[in-house]
Formats: structure tokens, C-alpha cells, sequence
């Protein structure tokens, strides 16, 4: 009685402070939203493929060099790589950025399985379903909780790794997942749904709060008001909300592709040990840490982060953050 009695009282606060949901329209999943483009120039044309019955959204920018796969974390979408995805089409790469079944423009199935693993055999289907035989994999978040789960299920399919601000190790939950995974909140999540509680979310991974415009909340509120997405996210906050498995902790030291460290050095969601950690683990890994970032750094530093994806996917020099004084 006394854990439903604070549920209640947690859920009306959160309610009272973000705004209620009761009246968000749910969006047709074949109404795109696309308001001016984040970045200079347009981005790149929507793309859909059946992949297994589920609809896969996804983002191609075909070039002669190496490919490039892009997954989001969670919450998220190809939205968040829109940022870097020109800069590395300029470099000649060719790249692809996916939704993940349960996220953005992607079918989110009532009946599927969204944990890590599943998530990622998603992925590897997806890959299989476009042609894309092996890539380089760059995963923010539970996306680079996916990348490093792909690299070791499906070494074949990943040519070199960059993991952002990824999803390793245990950590102490954000209040969203904490919230998704108490009982009833399936139900209470659609009522207290809106554009208030997405602007809180956003403000709770970025450092720099100049950079949380109406068009990026616009963006995600979009996404998560598309059929079956409050359903989704709390099936996979629930699942997230978990500690990551036994597999996943250990698998550091075992990684044999060569492995890129990218973190925001103010990441409220994942700290920076993570990534300390990561780079003492990972043999022969490099590390790039970027100040005054928090848990999206292709979000808040575009520029810098599609910089040192470029030269780390082109085998080039790039200036490391060393371990020493940390």
C-alpha cells in the first residue's frame, strides 16, 4: 500500500511539472515530421524496409568509401546522428543511420522483445536485409551497448567499433527509467505524456542547455507520439533499467576490432569513469573525451565528434585524451 501511495505521489508531481498527455494526438507511423532541417542543407530522404514483417526506418548517404553504420540510444532515432551524418558524407563514407525497431519512424511490435540482445539481432537483420556485409559501427548509449553485443555475436559484421557515451557497465538509472519500470506506469505514462516531460528528458542528457531548441524537442516529441511508442519505451526502459548482463560487463577485454572511446566528459546519464574504465579494458582502444558535452555528443558537438569519427573510420591520427591525471 505505502509503495503504491508514493508511486501515486511520484506520478502526480511528474505530472504536474511536465504537463499532462491526456491530449496528445498520436501521430499516423506514415506522417513524417520534418521541420527546417538541424543541420546546413536538407537532410537525407526517409527510407523504409520490411525487414522479418517489421518496418524498418532508415537514413543512406551512398559513397565509394567505407560504410558507416549509425545506431541511436534510447529514446532516440536517426535524428540524433543528423548532426554528423553530412560531415562524414563529405569524407566520401558511405552511411547509413537506422531506427531501431521500438524507436523513431520504425515499427514498435506490441509482441517483440526489447532487450539488448533482441535490439541487436534486429540490427544485424537490418544489415542483412540492405546488403551492408560488414561496416563500421558507431553506437551511442544502448546503441553502443548493441554495437559491442554486434561486434561479438556477429564479428563479421563490424570492421571497427566507436563507442559514444555507450552503455556498459552498472549504473545508477535516470529517474525516466526508474519511473518506467515501477508498476502501473504503462498506463500512467500515456496520461502524463507531453511536450514537457520530452524537453525535461532532453535537458536531463545535454550540458548546454542554448542547444535545446523548440525544432530538437519538436523532433523527439514527434518520434514518440507515433502508434505503439509509449508502449515501446517503457517495455525498454524496463528492460534497460536492468543491470547489463554478465556478458556485456566482461566483454571489454575480449574485444578484437580496433575501438574508438568517444565520451562527453559531463555526461549526467553515463560518467565519464565509464569511459576511463572502457579504455584501461579495451586493448589497443583509443579514447577521445570532449569538454563541457554531455550524453549526446553528436548532438551538442557535431562538428568535433564527426571529426573524429572521420579520422578514426579513415585510419588517421587524431589527438587522444590520455588516461594519465584521471
Amino acid at each position: 500500500m505505502k509503495r503504491k501511495l508514493i508511486l501515486g505521489v511520484v506520478l502526480l508531481v511528474v505530472a504536474v511539472s511536465v504537463g499532462c498527455g491526456l491530449f496528445v494526438k498520436v501521430r499516423p507511423a506514415d506522417e513524417l515530421f520534418r521541420p527546417a532541417a538541424g543541420i546546413k542543407g536538407q537532410p537525407p530522404p526517409d527510407n523504409f524496409i520490411d525487414v522479418n514483417g517489421v518496418k524498418y526506418h532508415y537514413l543512406h548517404v551512398p559513397g565509394p568509401g567505407t560504410k558507416v553504420l549509425l545506431i541511436h540510444g534510447f529514446g532516440s532515432s536517426t535524428y540524433t546522428w543528423e548532426g554528423v551524418l553530412p560531415w562524414l558524407s563529405r569524407e566520401g563514407f558511405d552511411v547509413w543511420a537506422v531506427d531501431m525497431y521500438g524507436f523513431g519512424w520504425s515499427d514498435k511490435p506490441k509482441d517483440a522483445a526489447y532487450d539488448p540482445v533482441s535490439l541487436m539481432e534486429g540490427v544485424n537483420s537490418f544489415m542483412e536485409a540492405v546488403g551492408l556485409k560488414s561496416a563500421v559501427v558507431i553506437g551511442n548509449s544502448l546503441g553502443g551497448e548493441v554495437t559491442l553485443l554486434l561486434s561479438a555475436r556477429h564479428p563479421d559484421k563490424v570492421e571497427k567499433m566507436a563507442l559514444v557515451d555507450a552503455r556498459v557497465y552498472l549504473k545508477k538509472r535516470p529517474l525516466i527509467v526508474t519511473l518506467a519500470a515501477m508498476p502501473g506506469a504503462r498506463v500512467i505514462g500515456k496520461l502524463i505524456f507531453g511536450e514537457g516531460m520530452v524537453r525535461s528528458n532532453i535537458r536531463a542528457v545535454f550540458y548546454n542547455d542554448s542547444l535545446i531548441t523548440q525544432e530538437r524537442i519538436d523532433s523527439y516529441f514527434a518520434r514518440l507520439r507515433t502508434e505503439g511508442a509509449l508502449d515501446a519505451t517503457t517495455a525498454i526502459a524496463r528492460s534497460v533499467g536492468k543491470k547489463p548482463s554478465e556478458e556485456v560487463q566482461t566483454m571489454p577485454p575480449k574485444v578484437k576490432v580496433p575501438t574508438l572511446i568517444l565520451w562527453g566528459a559531463d555526461d549526467g546519464w553515463i560518467p565519464v569513469e565509464h569511459a576511463l574504465r572502457l579504455k584501461r579494458e579495451i586493448p589497443g582502444s583509443k579514447m577521445v573525451l570532449l569538454e563541457q558535452c554531455g550524453h549526446v555528443p553528436q548532438e551538442e558537438k557535431p562538428l568535433e565528434t564527426a571529426r573524429v569519427l572521420a579520422d578514426f573510420t579513415a585510419g588517421r591520427d587524431f589527438k587522444e585524451t590520455p588516461l594519465l591525471g584521471r
